[in-house]
């Protein structure tokens, strides 16, 4: 295995909604750009939570106008929910906007695309798969985890869900 060398400008560490937003403007300045994701371009917004989310709600209020419809003059019964078709259709939704998160896109803007994941192996150099990456800057986009904050008595309280 050959190990492969750059040394952009840029060097973007995850493909989710703020990376993509980094690495897509920064390469319409004509900036030298290495975009590296791990997992789905897109990220969690795109692939599991905003994108599906935003979805489901609308299948759940089309579902509730059904139902609420009855004071208005409105009765059409109880919706049946056909939770295949509604998968079927966040996943056409996903599918219509992958295409704009792609790597293949962003390789059009001129942005190099390494779908590895990544790690600093010192300050100032990244290695993906058979890749080092010496940027001149890095944007870490790497998303984040909730976490439970260390309050006393927090935990058990039934506050967290």
């Amino acid at each position: 295995m050959t190990m492969q060398f750059l040394t952009p400008d840029i060097c973007v560490i995850g493909a989710g909604s703020g990376g993509l937003s980094v690495a897509a403007a920064a390469a319409v300045f004509g900036v030298d750009v290495v975009l590296i994701e791990r997992d789905k371009m897109g990220g969690d917004c795109l692939n599991y939570g905003c994108l599906p989310s935003k979805s489901l709600i609308a299948a759940a209020g089309h579902a509730h106008a059904v139902r609420a419809g009855a004071p208005l003059g409105v009765t059409v019964g109880d919706p049946e929910i056909d939770f295949a078709r509604t998968r079927a259709h966040l996943r056409n939704v996903i599918s219509a906007i992958a295409p704009h998160d792609s790597a293949e896109r962003f390789e059009g803007f001129g942005v190099t695309v390494l779908q590895q994941q990544a790690r600093f192996i010192d300050a100032r150099t990244v290695e993906a798969g058979n890749t080092r990456v010496q940027a001149r800057r890095f944007v870490l986009a790497t998303g984040s985890a909730p976490a439970v904050p260390p309050i006393p008595g927090l935990v058990g309280s039934g506050a967290m869900g």
